[in-house]
C-alpha cells in the first residue's frame, strides 16, 4: 500500500504515456479523457496503484504486449464515482459480471476499482480491477474453489474482468516450493515450478528459502469457462529494494534469460522508471515475464 501524500509529476503524465504507447492503444481522445481529472487536479493524492503514488502503471512484457492500468479518477474519489468514470471511458460497468456487481457495492473499500487498457489480436480491450474487502472474502473464495480444487492457502485481494476472462489475484499465505508446485499444477504448469522459483529469487536477490520467508508472494488465476487456464506469480519491487537502478539490472537480466528484453528498451531510453509489480505467467508450455512501472515523482 502506498503511504505517500501526493504525486507531483502530474503534468508529465500525458507525455510519459504517449512515449510508452508504442502500439498506439490509446487514441488521443481516450488519452485526454483518462488524464483530464489528474491534470485538472494539478496536485494529486497518491494512488495505491503504484509505490510512487503515480495514478497509472505500464506493464512491459517479454511477449511484446503492453498493458496500461489507470486510476479512473482522482485516487481519493469514492468507488461509486470511479465506476461512473470507468463506464464513461469503456464498455465496462458493475453489470458486466455478477461478481463485479457484488464487489462494487462492498462497504469499507480502500481504493475501489482501476481500469486497464490492453491489446488483443490488434484490438484495444479494457479490463477492470476491483478491490475485494473482508466482506466478500468468503464468496470469492468459494468461487475460486469451484474451479481450483487446491485453493487452500490463498487470500483473494483483487478481481479482474475483461469481458470474457475472470482473473483472481490472491496473496499466498505460506509460500514454499511445495505450495508453488501445487498451485502451478492447477494449470498443468507444475513442471515449471522450480524454474519460476529460481527466477523470482533472482529478482529478489535472495536464495529461494529466503524469498519465501522474507518477500510477500501473490498468484493470480485466469478463468475461461469455469476452468483455470494460466497462473501468474508476482512480487512487488518495493518489497525487495528501493534502489531503482538495481531493480532495473535484475529485471533486464531476467528478461534476457526468458527472451524479449528488447520490449523493455523504450522505458529505459528516456525515463527513470519506478518499478512496481514483477510477474511470471505460466501455463503448461510457456513462461512469460512482465514488469510494471510508473513515473517517479
Amino acid at each position: 500500500m502506498n503511504t505517500r501524500q501526493s504525486f507531483g509529476n502530474v503534468t508529465q503524465l500525458p507525455q510519459f504515456i504517449r512515449a510508452m504507447d508504442r502500439d498506439n492503444l490509446l487514441a488521443d481522445p481516450l488519452l485526454q479523457q483518462i488524464c483530464k481529472p489528474w491534470i485538472n487536479a494539478k496536485s494529486l493524492e497518491a494512488s495505491q496503484l503504484t509505490p510512487s503514488g503515480c495514478p497509472m502503471e505500464i506493464s512491459f512484457r517479454t511477449s511484446g504486449a503492453r498493458v496500461f492500468t489507470f486510476e479512473p479518477d482522482v485516487a481519493t474519489k469514492s468507488p461509486a464515482l470511479k465506476w461512473k468514470r470507468i463506464s464513461a471511458l469503456s464498455d465496462m460497468s458493475p453489470d458486466s459480471h455478477p461478481m463485479l456487481m457484488e464487489l462494487a457495492s462492498q462497504p469499507d473499500q480502500s481504493w475501489g476499482a482501476w481500469l486497464g487498457v490492453r491489446s488483443s489480436k490488434g484490438n484495444c480491450r479494457f479490463k477492470v480491477y476491483q478491490e475485494i474487502t473482508k466482506h466478500s472474502l468468503l464468496n470469492v473464495s468459494r468461487r475460486i474453489a469451484t474451479a481450483i480444487s487446491k485453493s487452500e492457502g490463498l487470500c483473494p485481494k483483487i478481481f479482474g474482468f475483461d469481458g470474457v476472462q475472470e482473473e483472481y489475484y490472491c496473496r499466498i499465505e505460506q509460500p514454499g516450493f511445495d505450495s508453488i508446485h501445487r498451485l502451478l499444477s492447477v494449470v498443468g504448469a507444475g513442471i515449471h515450478s522450480l524454474e519460476v522459483c529460481l527466477l523470482l529469487a533472482e529478482l529478489a536477490g535472495r536464495r529461494p528459502e529466503e524469498l519465501f520467508r522474507e518477500v510477500p508472494l501473490g498468484i493470480s488465476y485466469r478463468f475461461v469457462d469455469n476452468r483455470a487456464t494460466a497462473a501468474t506469480l508476482f512480487i512487488h519491487a518495493t518489497s525487495i529494494s528501493a534502489d531503482h537502478n538495481l531493480m532495473t539490472r535484475r529485471i533486464m537480466h531476467v528478461a534476457r534469460e526468458i527472451g524479449g528484453a528488447s520490449n523493455f528498451d523504450t522505458v529505459l531510453d528516456h525515463w527513470r522508471p519506478a518499478w512496481s509489480t514483477l510477474a511470471l505467467t505460466v501455463d503448461a508450455e510457456t513462461i512469460q515475464f512482465a514488469a510494471g512501472c510508473g513515473l517517479l515523482t
